[in-house]
């Protein structure tokens, strides 16, 4: 296992009052942030690609209030550290106050990497956490954490593949997402959170973007970890 961007470490949280305690829902006096328009988060260089972002210090968290934000990360699949350029495994280390949210999208086109490719939008609810799955746009899967998590704004981890390809294990043909439940970092076979239900079929051409972005609303992104690794949820 190769992971190319190390996780933020976890006293990040306590400095940012981002876990338990805080919910997630208060930025800390003591802390001042900045917008930024480009920057690393744990190693991992983005650029804003919309909206406000803000960060405390150079490579720390990442912030943005309800007005929301956008960043694109600078380098591809390929150059994150994925061995082959059409799978992504993902990390992302993120809390959410309540009514934000977090989109993960990878595999879009430069300019709509919102709006092509495929990608996973998590939603915070009062005590729960919803998400979505969307291929080019398409809704494939809305549904909720279950249980949802014990602590909803804290901070969360959740592991998210990404296939421009056909999916491991899955009829030829079909493509798009597996996603684990919150805080498993050790995904293993048939535990994802869509219990083996395969994605949609789609055009070989649907997914010919390389860009991978996070869009966050009310939300803080905490760290971002890319592993050379492709577990598959039903292989």
């Amino acid at each position: 296992m190769d992971s190319r961007a190390r996780p933020f470490p976890r006293v990040a949280a306590a400095l940012l009052v981002c876990a338990a305690l805080a919910g997630c829902d208060d930025n800390p006096a003591e802390l001042t942030l900045q917008p930024v328009t480009s920057g690393t988060i744990g190693g991992v260089s983005f650029t804003v690609s919309g909206g406000t972002v803000y960060q405390a210090f150079p490579g720390g968290p990442l912030r943005a209030d309800e007005t929301g934000g956008q960043i694109v990360l600078d380098e591809d699949a390929a150059g994150l550290g994925m061995s082959d350029p059409d799978l992504l495994h993902l990390r992302t280390q993120f809390a959410l106050s309540n009514g934000g949210s977090l989109q993960i999208a990878a595999f879009g086109d430069t300019g709509s990497e919102f709006s092509s490719g495929v990608w996973v939008l998590l939603t915070r609810e009062d005590a729960g956490i919803d998400y979505q799955l969307r291929l080019s746009g398409a809704l494939f899967v809305d549904s909720a954490f279950t249980p949802a998590p014990p602590i909803p704004g804290g901070e969360h981890w959740v592991v998210t593949e990404f296939y421009a390809d056909s999916v491991p294990g899955y009829v030829a043909g079909q493509s798009g997402i597996t996603m684990w439940e919150l805080n498993d970092l050790t995904p293993g076979l048939g535990e994802d959170a869509l219990r083996c239900d395969p994605g949609p079929a789609i055009d070989p051409t649907a997914l010919m973007g390389d860009r991978v972005g996070y869009a966050l609303e009310s939300a803080w992104l905490l760290a971002v970890e890319v592993v050379d690794q492709i577990v598959g949820p039903c292989a």
